[in-house]
């Protein structure tokens, strides 16, 4: 018996929560960063993000041009910019979740790890921030 689309389901037992993914941002100092979120899921577009905890050295702004003040927070869209403070240069983080579409599951966290650097001082780019960062990564995505 030969089976039609319409025959094809996806299995409920592997519905499942999306998966955040850890992104590395190299960015120069004094300019803006655009951190595009990154999720593996099952689930159909569109994914929700709401980011959990905000940087220590900089700000993050929405699709709007609007500075983000309170946390957790949903954004639209699948990315957002980092602005670091004036003349900072060094390592920052921040994290974010992913939400499915049909809001039935939230994902663990995943970190944004950001190397602000002095393009005059390229001995100063830290690399990679994954490694350097690794245990105040940890603590954050708990």
């Amino acid at each position: 018996m030969k089976m039609k689309p319409q025959d094809y389901q996806l299995p409920q037992d592997n519905k499942s929560a999306p998966e955040a993914i850890c992104i590395e941002v190299y960015t120069e100092r004094n300019t803006e960063a655009k951190v595009a979120f990154r999720a593996d899921s099952w689930s159909p577009r569109p994914l929700h993000y709401e980011i959990i905890a905000e940087p220590e050295h900089g700000v993050l702004v929405d699709q709007d041009g609007f500075e983000i003040t309170k946390y957790p927070v949903q954004v639209a869209g699948e990315s957002i910019l980092y602005s670091p403070n004036r003349h900072f240069t060094g390592r920052d983080i921040f994290s974010y979740r992913v939400i499915g579409s049909t809001d039935i599951a939230w994902s663990k966290s995943a970190v944004v790890a950001i190397c602000v650097f002095d393009a005059h001082r390229a001995d100063e780019v830290y690399l990679p921030i994954f490694e350097l960062n690794m245990e105040k990564i940890l603590n954050i995505a708990k």
